[in-house]
């Protein structure tokens, strides 16, 4: 039995399946949080915990989950816009100590999230490979873990990542496969597909 596309989860979590929340979250989670320590500066890493961001940008999906609409942008797409925009926010506000839990709207749907997806994000951060992958794609150049970030996690089209690292997008595919090769074991050990 094949696994249920995003689509279908979306529809039936805002249609009332709690569990297909955890579904989702399980599909998307480790990809989250290795971008959300990949972003967030290492220097500002005891103010502003990756894990917390990760939470703050799932309260803020949950939210607008049933505004979500494919026609308009991928779910990732849509998913790592909330996700940019919440990091944004927080390093604005990081010297207020002031941070938004969830976007201004209706939060009615956060009741309908399963209560244990705070325990899943922390095993997810705590995860070793998880965690190891981190430590391997920090240590690489400034362009390296962009292309990673931008490529590997948000998912964007060679060309847009070209466009962001002022480089041809044959370019962009090459060193993305090459780079993707070099972190293959501890990408696959993190739990990521290999293109």
């Amino acid at each position: 039995m094949s696994e249920p596309s995003t689509t279908t989860l979306i529809r039936e979590f805002t249609g009332g399946r709690r569990d297909a929340f955890r579904t989702l979250y399980h599909r998307i989670a480790p990809r989250l949080y290795l971008w959300a320590a990949l972003r967030v500066p290492r220097a500002l890493h005891a103010r502003l915990d990756p894990e917390d961001l990760m939470q703050e940008i799932w309260l803020r999906a949950v939210a607008a989950l049933p505004r979500f609409d494919r026609s308009i942008a991928a779910f990732r797409s849509w998913l790592f816009g909330i996700a940019a925009r919440t990091l944004a926010e927080n390093l604005r506000h990081l010297h207020l100590r002031r941070r938004e839990r969830v976007a201004d709207g209706d939060t009615s749907v956060l009741r309908e999230v399963p209560a244990d997806v705070t325990s899943v994000i922390h095993q997810v951060a705590h995860r070793e490979q998880l965690r190891r992958l981190v430590e391997v794609i920090d240590a690489l150049p400034a362009p390296d873990r962009s292309l990673v970030v931008h490529r590997g996690l948000e998912e964007r089209p060679h060309a847009e990542v070209a466009r962001l690292l002022g480089i041809g997008a044959d370019a962009a595919e090459m060193r993305w496969r090459r780079l993707l090769q070099r972190l293959r074991g501890e990408w696959t050990a993190a739990g990521f597909d290999v293109e």
